[in-house]
């Protein structure tokens, strides 16, 4: 079985109905919130002026959703959220970044993001991108999402003026852009999650990223061209009639936390777990019925115009391993529904496997 599959475990078939009478036990969206990043007295000119950080507003209570429902609900701020709107809002014109070449481009902010397309059959399609390593400043990508630039009209304006090879590059580099600012919010709100998860947990942020963190988190340099294990996923599916497997079959993601959007076509559902395993060998315990996760999304969205959105965030297989299995990771599926479904996910991974809780791996045992 691939990573992530339910091997041993029966799973619900694809086909059973969420129980209507289940009750919405998502109750809240945790509010993220942007604050200025100190400016080192010594070096006023090492950070930019308007350079932020973000952080959880009420972390304890994020934390225990992450505990008790596997998964959270996250109200991202407008200049965080801008770059991930414009980025839904191109929807499967994006994944025209990656046809045909893997090769890596050059984002806005210096750091090249490598794109691999695939198409499987009449089901889906999916583009992968990644940082790469290279001398520029990673962290520069998050200060470029802060600014939020780009332009959102650039694209649909440029694609259909003019057919010649220099609108087509345009149009080419305007949706590389929209990319990788897109991906430096996502890698923004991820990482406060994480930080977030370890404060409480009462492990070193720091130090775990210094220990297993990817190319954009790791303390040490990676070597130039490494590709991050952490990715950003963008999904098509076709939800054709003709087409008889399930759009994404039931699973958990191996990494430690993933960031969902809403998508242009509610289908994700989750089941919420039971009881932790919380030893070696015994798995999470998970109710039979599958939640409705989207109109939940939904309920929680601003009605304002501060252009905030919100996002799903869901523990993976590696927090699971790395906690002792006290936050089980978030079982999920897209179902069928009708037309087509775009959607981003990014998931944060470490670059290399973590099989031991935090506790082992500072002892020595874990290796």
């Amino acid at each position: 079985l691939p990573h992530g599959a339910f091997e041993g475990r029966e799973e619900p078939q694809l086909g059973s109905a969420m129980d209507p009478e289940a009750p919405a036990t998502l109750a809240r969206a945790h509010d993220l919130v942007l604050a200025p990043l100190a400016v080192d007295a010594e070096d006023p000119a090492g950070g930019a002026a308007d350079a932020c950080r973000a952080a959880l507003g009420d972390e304890g209570a994020f934390v225990e959703d992450l505990r008790s429902l596997s998964c959270a609900l996250l109200r991202c701020p407008g200049p965080l959220a801008a770059p991930v709107a414009r980025a839904l809002a191109l929807g499967s014109e994006l994944l025209e970044v990656g046809k045909g070449s893997d090769d890596a481009f050059e984002a806005p902010s210096g750091c090249p993001v490598s794109c691999i397309y695939k198409q499987q059959g009449k089901l889906k399609e999916r583009l992968q991108a990644r940082r790469v390593a290279a001398s520029a400043d990673p962290s520069a990508a998050a200060a470029a999402a802060f600014k939020g630039g780009g332009d959102a009209s650039s694209l649909s304006a440029s694609s259909s003026s003019s057919s010649s090879s220099a609108a087509a590059a345009a149009v080419a580099g305007d949706g590389q852009a929209a990319l990788a600012e897109a991906m430096a919010s996502l890698e923004v709100v991820a990482l406060a999650c994480f930080e977030a998860w370890c404060r409480r947990e009462e492990v070193p942020a720091s130090a775990a990223l210094e220990r297993f963190g990817d190319v954009e988190t790791g303390a040490a340099a990676p070597r130039a061209g490494t590709k991050s294990k952490s990715v950003l996923n963008l999904y098509n599916y076709f939800n054709e009639e003709a087409c008889e497997e399930a759009p994404c079959r039931a699973h958990a993601d191996p990494g430690l936390l993933t960031v969902l959007c809403r998508s242009s076509n509610a289908a994700l559902q989750v089941r919420f777990p039971l009881r932790p395993g919380g030893s070696p060998g015994k798995a999470a315990e998970y109710e039979d019925v599958w939640r409705d996760i989207e109109p939940e999304m939904d309920r929680h969205c601003s009605q304002d115009s501060s252009g905030d959105i919100v996002l799903l965030v869901v523990v993976g297989e590696t927090l699971e391993r790395l906690s002792a299995g006290t936050f089980p990771s978030c079982r999920h599926r897209v179902a069928r529904c009708q037309g087509l479904r775009f959607n981003m996910a990014y998931e944060l991974r470490p670059r290399m496997n973590v099989f031991h809780p935090w506790a082992t791996l500072v002892s020595g045992a874990g290796g």
